[in-house]
């Protein structure tokens, strides 16, 4: 574990020293105290503006343990990367422990291969990818401890979450509701890495991708959900839900082997 500066308590506030033990606890990375108090000032940033202390913090430790810093402090960029397309993987932790889950794994499977070959293709152009995942009500948890559960446990959704395990590079955002905006750092988190193009792939295609999709529209921003990188609890509300992103979302949804990554960078690049 690595052995933090010494803390002057009369020297740092309340919200400091908050910081001073997150850090401490199992960081593996050598924590000068620049971060650390770089740490705090973000942490006390997020909280003023109300956002959630827990996601920066999660982010900050897996920053620290690549030795990158991945926020927006003092005005200075720390993102991992600066792409106007982003790629996320919504629901795709999944351990499918309910009703009708069987059935959904049957659909997930083929599509988390797919989803994988397309992930690959994202990083190779230097396309972050985003876990957009529900908690599934587990509040006192993490992402973390569900990547594990579903990777390493006895539940139906283990042969997908194998097939997507997180890198160390990808991001994530834990969400309370169907959309990845409702009460998320999402949007910010899109901000910060200037995407304004979405490749939205998951499950399940009418419910969390629908309102994922709806709701980065509303944004201004342009949706892709290739049709092999989602599914559904039946086809016929697969392709329902990919026709009305069609009409009202004016969504594009291609296969993912026709997704050009190259042009898609391009267009932006010449349309800036």
């Amino acid at each position: 574990m690595a052995l933090l500066p010494a803390l002057d308590c009369t020297k740092y506030s309340r919200i400091h020293r908050t910081c001073y033990r997150i850090l401490s606890d199992g960081c593996k990375a050598d924590v000068s105290e620049k971060i650390y108090e770089q740490f705090a000032v973000a942490l006390l940033r997020a909280s003023q503006a109300g956002l959630s202390g827990g996601v920066l913090y999660v982010r900050c430790r897996t920053a620290l343990e690549v030795k990158k810093e991945v926020f927006f402090l003092n005005g200075h960029k720390c993102v991992l990367h600066d792409s106007p397309v982003a790629l996320l993987l919504i629901d795709v932790i999944n351990d499918l422990e309910f009703e009708e889950g069987q059935r959904l794994a049957e659909y997930a499977l083929p599509m988390a291969r797919n989803i994988a070959q397309l992930k690959i293709e994202a990083k190779r152009h230097g396309v972050p990818c985003l876990y957009v995942n529900d908690n599934f009500g587990q509040w006192q948890s993490d992402f973390k401890h569900l990547v594990t559960r579903c990777v390493k446990g006895r539940v139906r959704g283990a042969p997908i979450a194998r097939e997507l395990v997180p890198q160390r590079d990808d991001y994530f955002v834990l969400k309370p509701r169907h959309s990845g905006f409702f009460q998320t750092p999402l949007d910010l988190l899109l901000q910060n890495l200037h995407a304004r193009k979405l490749i939205l792939c998951g499950l399940t295609t009418d419910s969390c991708v629908l309102f994922t999709a709806n709701d980065g529209y509303l944004r201004g921003l342009e949706i892709l959900v290739p049709a092999d990188c989602c599914a559904a609890l039946a086809k016929r509300r697969h392709t329902d839900a990919l026709g009305q992103m069609r009409r009202t979302l004016k969504a594009n949804t291609m296969a993912s082997l026709q997704i050009d990554f190259e042009r898609l960078l391009q267009e932006d690049k010449f349309s800036g």
